[in-house]
């Protein structure tokens, strides 16, 4: 058999290409895999907010379908840059990322409420430590939109409230102390 050098040395130059390549992160052997707008998901996250907004004596938010599609774009727009979002983008959001697929509802809303702990109901003001917290259980807000994304292991989940919360000099009539225990919801 007669082999010519280019016949072995393309082959081969391709290979350590390709090779180099994924070393330096051009291409993954695994693409990322990206998942939005599961309603099911979003009914859960939904239906844990208004429990603990239950809590304050905050009424019920409405879904909103189009604070939805804004939530889902933001979440996948941060998940897929793995980034802080512009803040501008965040009047009214409240988000949670994480690294190794999409956390459960409850934890999700949980960490928002875990907030609650740095409240001073005796000196409401806008605190920086708190403001999840405050925005979820703001009273005046009416609607939320929820949305969520997992690109390759990064999850983002969001909550968009309206009217948006954390308003100055507005803390004490819309972060009302908790009453006594609620049952969670599932």
């Amino acid at each position: 058999m007669n082999l010519r050098p280019s016949t072995i040395f393309i082959p081969l130059l391709c290979i350590f290409t390709f090779l180099v390549l994924i070393s330096a992160g051009r291409i993954t052997a695994n693409p990322p895999t990206v998942a939005v707008g599961d309603t099911g998901y979003y009914l859960k996250v939904y239906n844990v907010i208004n429990n603990f907004r239950s809590k304050h004596v905050s009424p019920s938010l409405k879904w909103n379908r189009t604070l939805n599609d804004i939530a889902e774009t933001l979440a996948l727009q941060m998940a897929r840059d793995v980034s802080e979002p512009d803040p501008e983008d965040m009047e009214g959001v409240n988000y949670f990322g994480i690294k190794g697929g999409r956390p459960s509802a409850n934890l999700v809303v949980q960490r928002w409420y875990n907030e609650s702990a740095s409240y001073d109901y005796t000196h409401p003001h806008y605190d920086t430590s708190c403001l999840n917290f405050t925005q979820l259980v703001w009273k005046s807000s009416t609607g939320v939109g929820i949305g969520a994304a997992t690109v390759g292991n990064f999850s983002v989940v969001i909550a968009k409230f309206v009217p948006s919360g954390n308003l100055h000099g507005k803390f004490r009539q819309n972060v009302i102390p908790p009453r006594l225990s609620v049952p969670m919801m599932a």
